[in-house]
């Protein structure tokens, strides 16, 4: 079995900070979760709609359907994490994710971001990625930008390092 600690957080990366829309929420079993959130939070850009549902969909099985991923998502959505595609289309990002649910304890994206913002058909992101998987703790800066085609995003590029949870106080600790 590969080093699932790595390639758990390069599943999860697609998309880092706890901002919500509530337009995200296409799901009824997320809507409620999605709804809890302050308004002051709410982040407008898609790349932080589309990570604060994959935070609560992370938490719901059966949540990362196809369909789901399609109304965020091109049909040939990419996901490059330090220059490898991950994945690619709708159904490509659901069953990367479902398999990601199944195999980690628990995964977040730090929402907001630490950085994000929007130039043009691109929005840039800086956060940090946690996951707990297998009795470990790991914890990723993470930086990158997604890509825009009408109002679905069309690819990702992220960058990745592993920090000691010790240094980051959005770190899981144990």
């Amino acid at each position: 079995m590969p080093d699932f600690r790595k390639n758990a957080a390069m599943l999860a990366l697609c998309l880092s900070t706890s901002s919500a829309h509530p337009a995200v929420a296409q799901s009824a079993s997320i809507q409620p979760a999605l709804a809890e959130l302050a308004p002051e939070s709410v982040a407008s850009d898609k790349l932080s709609q589309m990570l604060a549902w994959l935070n609560q969909a992370m938490r719901t099985p059966g949540a990362y359907t196809s369909d789901a991923f399609a109304s965020r998502v091109t049909s040939d959505a990419t996901l490059i994490v330090d220059g490898a595609e991950l994945m690619r289309s709708p159904g490509g990002w659901a069953s990367r994710f479902t398999t990601a649910q199944q195999l980690t304890d628990a995964i977040e994206i730090v929402l907001p971001a630490r950085q994000v913002f929007q130039a043009g058909d691109r929005i840039y992101t800086y956060h940090i990625l946690r996951l707990r998987a297998q009795g470990h703790v790991t914890c990723m800066l993470v930086a990158g930008h997604a890509e825009l085609r009408g109002d679905l995003i069309s690819k990702v590029t992220l960058v990745q390092t592993a920090i000691d949870p010790a240094t980051d106080k959005d770190c899981w600790k144990r």
